[in-house]
């Protein structure tokens, strides 16, 4: 699917810009980030129109004969003679993905916008050595190779290793022509799994390889979650809610990827070109919980449930005694098992909670610090300002200048 959108700008010059995204799931979801950007911009307005035909070579090197002023797309390595066809363009163009060797031959009016795929792995992997008491952690990868699927194996793995764990790895095709889920895949998957030690923690690269890991658990008769737990990414609600069992899921922040993209695109479209190509990491949001993972032991479960309580209601000003009035149990007791599987303090779980997201807030909005400092829970902005420095390295404003800049 093709948007058509037309961005009014300062100088009431109209520039006109080509959205290309999928038309559900994540696509949707970068729609409506770069849709809230200009929402927030005085100077721009969209109109939009949708062309529903398939990207060809000759299609995209058309584009650089339409008047385009900028390109903001989720698509561009359909094939390679698509992708070649995108670096052969000097529109200024924002990629909404991890940087992409593919386009290395462009280096003028292009930036690279996406998700912390290695931050999506660490995540993912930190949450899965949470649950408790696991025999093997792994990670499934859907092909090798894959730009955006070997960091977030590369972040899983470097963090099951740094607490000594091995990392188990599972690699899929190595040709993108081949799809995960062939006869030949699944084999191979399925004797990889039956010779993981159990009780198992498996991490897969996104809903779909997922949902495969979860189909092969079946047929094998491993239960999942008691002997094999399994976790995807995307939070795919059309995938997770039907898996058998429902699947847990890393929830990347596309919305606010989609609105930083816009946001540099503008800025792309103002000044003159660049040869310096930009990248822009966004971090994951949260782990949506399903019933594909569950804590192994008392203790897990535990700070599984306070976790889950302070990601909930952090940002309302909650303190340390309302989750350990939440857990129901000692003040003592939660504390030593929040330290024994966490390695952190409750107060620490509170703070990082509201820290993420007043982060989140400085790189996505326009809002005033005051604002943002009591929409996520701190009672005063002078607090928050010496607890960001001292935490960050760096004043709130001045953060926010830094990344204003990357745009």
């Amino acid at each position: 699917m093709w948007y058509i959108a037309l961005w009014k700008m300062k100088n009431a010059k109209a520039n006109k810009v080509l959205l290309i995204l999928r038309a559900s799931g994540s696509g949707r979801e970068l729609l409506q980030g770069a849709l809230q950007y200009a929402r927030t911009d005085p100077y721009c307005s969209v109109q939009m129109d949708f062309m529903p035909d398939a990207l060809t070579p000759e299609k995209v090197a058309a584009l650089g004969n339409q008047g385009l002023s900028g390109i903001l797309t989720s698509e561009v390595g359909l094939s390679p003679d698509v992708t070649a066809a995108f670096a052969a363009l000097d529109v200024p163009m924002v990629v909404m993905s991890s940087p992409d060797p593919r386009l290395a031959g462009r280096t003028a009016n292009l930036a690279f916008v996406g998700m912390d795929e290695s931050g999506i792995g660490e995540q993912g992997a930190k949450y899965l050595v949470s649950l408790g008491a696991v025999n093997s952690c792994g990670f499934v990868a859907s092909y090798r190779g894959l730009p955006w699927s070997d960091l977030r194996k590369k972040g899983f793995a470097d963090a099951i290793r740094a607490i000594g764990l091995r990392a188990h790895l599972f690699d899929g095709p190595e040709s993108l022509s081949v799809s995960p889920g062939t006869p030949d895949d699944i084999a191979r998957l399925e004797e990889w799994l039956t010779k993981l030690p159990k009780p198992a923690a498996i991490m897969a690269d996104h809903d779909m390889r997922a949902s495969q890991v979860i189909d092969c658990c079946n047929r094998l008769g491993l239960k999942v979650p008691q002997q094999v737990s399994v976790l995807g990414v995307d939070n795919d609600r059309a995938i997770c809610d039907f898996t058998e069992p429902t699947l847990t899921s890393v929830l990347p922040d596309h919305e606010q990827v989609g609105f930083r993209a816009a946001e540099m695109l503008a800025a792309m479209m103002k000044r003159k070109a660049t040869n310096k190509v930009k990248v822009v990491k966004c971090p994951p949001k949260t782990v949506v919980v399903r019933e594909s993972t569950r804590p192994f032991t008392p203790s897990a479960r535990l700070i599984h449930r306070a976790l889950a309580f302070i990601d909930r209601y952090a940002c309302e000003g909650i303190r340390v005694t309302d989750v350990v009035r939440h857990l129901g149990v000692s003040r003592a007791l939660a504390d030593l098992r929040f330290r024994e599987v966490e390695n952190r303090s409750i107060l620490d779980a509170i703070i990082d909670r509201r820290l993420a997201e007043v982060t989140r807030r400085l790189l996505s909005t326009h809002d005033s610090i005051t604002r943002i400092s009591l929409l996520c829970g701190f009672r005063n902005p002078k607090h928050l300002k010496r607890l960001f420095k001292q935490r960050i390295g760096t004043s709130m404003r001045d953060f926010r200048s830094m990344h204003k800049g990357e745009g």
